[in-house]
């Protein structure tokens, strides 16, 4: 499997932004489900998470209404198609522009509903974080007229449990760095006894989508079967560092005191940075490659 022809410098920063565009989203979606199934473990610690998801969730709707919007010099094979408005409107009525559409309108909800401080605002950014999750079902390999509607269904569960998974370190990592070791405690363990049983469905449900789009195990004898078989590598790691984290470091944090936080500490930035890897590595798959 090749390029889908010569990487010109729009295509480099069309993949960095659609790889940034990944990242912001979905963890601004995660922080939105993290809060939705631990507020009670967080506390009054709530309060200080709030205002940081309103900032991811804006962050992540300028990177992904941007990403989209350089798409156009994809579109048009030239940079002049970023400026170009029947370029523009071409690039926005097709699939990967509607998807950007539908993911950005649910970043617009989750931020409004996590600045409505009453309980109606708390179902609002749920909703708009499953919104972000069901963007990623409006275009790419899973909307080929070969694919069934399930696997469209295996790809919203997939995207939406690395989203809880990649909010849920935000948070984590926000709450290492605060005073309160016991709120940290209490939330690590909540998101453990979630996380146990709901990361390792993130292989299968890949496995299913995988056995719902490609025509063959020889599709994967390509530079996209490479690129996959790079994300199963970060997951496993990812699963590794997970384990360590809820068998050792998370018990570890009433017992151990300071020594055991930087261990914590550690292990959350070293799975925040390999599930940016594996969401740049997602990146480049869907821009550049495919297994036709």
């Amino acid at each position: 499997m090749s390029p889908l022809g010569p990487v010109e410098s729009f295509d480099v920063v069309a993949v960095g932004m659609r790889a940034a565009a990944f990242i912001g989203a979905l963890q601004a979606a995660g922080l939105s489900l993290f809060l939705a199934a631990h507020r009670n473990s967080l506390g009054s610690s709530t309060d200080s998470i709030i205002p940081l998801g309103r900032s991811l969730a804006l962050f992540g709707l300028l990177l992904v209404l941007g990403h989209q919007f350089i798409q156009a010099a994809r579109l048009a094979g030239d940079w002049s198609g970023v400026l170009d408005s029947g370029t523009q409107r071409l690039n926005w009525s097709q699939s990967p522009g509607i998807a950007a559409l539908v993911g950005g309108a649910g970043l617009a909800i989750e931020y409004i509903g996590l600045s409505w401080a009453r309980l109606p605002g708390r179902p609002l950014a749920v909703l708009g974080a499953l919104i972000v999750a069901a963007s990623f079902a409006v275009t790419g390999h899973t909307t080929g007229a070969q694919v069934l509607p399930a696997v469209r269904l295996l790809l919203v569960l997939h995207v939406a449990i690395v989203s809880y998974w990649l909010g849920s370190i935000v948070v984590l990592r926000r709450l290492a760095n605060g005073p309160n070791i016991v709120t940290l405690s209490d939330a690590s363990r909540s998101f453990s006894a979630s996380a146990v049983w709901l990361v390792p469905a993130i292989f299968p449900l890949g496995v299913g989508m995988l056995a719902g789009m490609l025509p063959g195990l020889e599709a994967l004898r390509s530079t996209y079967g490479a690129l996959l078989a790079t994300k199963l590598a970060g997951f496993s790691l990812l699963m590794a560092l997970a384990a360590f984290n809820r068998w050792r470091a998370v018990p570890a944090l009433l017992e151990e005191g300071v020594s055991a936080l930087r261990q914590y500490r550690d292990t959350l930035h070293a799975e925040y940075l390999i599930l940016v890897a594996v969401l740049s590595v997602t990146a480049v798959m869907t821009s550049l490659f495919s297994w036709h």
